[in-house]
C-alpha cells in the first residue's frame, strides 16, 4: 500500500547498454506471478539498477580456467540498488544459478513461500535450486546488495 513510487528517470551508459540485452523486470506493488528465465530476470528498470566492475559490466571468473569440471560456468559478481518502492521481480527461481547475496545499506525485504522476510546491513541469505521469490525496498531508504552467482556463460550450454 502507499509508499510505492517510481523514482526518476536518471540513466545511465550502463544502463542503457541493460536495456539493449534484459527484459522483464518490475517495479511496482506486486511483481507479475509467472516465472522467468534468467535474462528476463536481470534488467535495469525504473528504482532497480545494477553496476559491476568499475560501474560497467558484471565482474565475472571463468570457471573453467579454475576448476576442473566447471567449463561453460563462471562466478559472477553484481552490485544491485533499489531505490525505496522499488520491486525486484517478477517472481523468479534459481534452479542452474546458486548464489548469495549481502546487504550494504539499508532493508530488502525477501519473499518466499507466502513469507517475507528482512534483510538489513551486513546480512544476507543464499540462492539455490530451492529458491523461487522476489525483492523488494519497502522502507525509506536506498537499499544495496551484492550479488555473486554461478551462471553459464554466453554462447554454452552449461
Amino acid at each position: 500500500a502507499g509508499g510505492h513510487k517510481t523514482t526518476s528517470s536518471r540513466r545511465t551508459s550502463v544502463e542503457r547498454a541493460l536495456d539493449r540485452n534484459w527484459t522483464g523486470l518490475q517495479v511496482g506493488p506486486r511483481p507479475a506471478p509467472e516465472l522467468r528465465d534468467e535474462e528476463r530476470h536481470d534488467r535495469q528498470a525504473g528504482g532497480i539498477w545494477f553496476e559491476g566492475g568499475l560501474g560497467g559490466p558484471p565482474a565475472t571468473v571463468d570457471l573453467g580456467r579454475e576448476l576442473e569440471g566447471m567449463a561453460g560456468r563462471q562466478l559472477r559478481m553484481r552490485m544491485f540498488t533499489m531505490e525505496p518502492g522499488a520491486v525486484f521481480g517478477p517472481i523468479h527461481d534459481h534452479r542452474g544459478r546458486p548464489g548469495l547475496v549481502y546487504v550494504l545499506q539499508g532493508v530488502i525485504t525477501d519473499h518466499r513461500d507466502g513469507v517475507a522476510t528482512d534483510y538489513g546491513p551486513g546480512v544476507g541469505w543464499p540462492e539455490d535450486r530451492n529458491t523461487t521469490h522476489w525483492l523488494e525496498n519497502r522502507g525509506s531508504t536506498t537499499a544495496i546488495e551484492i550479488s555473486v552467482d554461478i551462471v553459464g556463460q554466453e554462447g554454452s550450454h552449461g
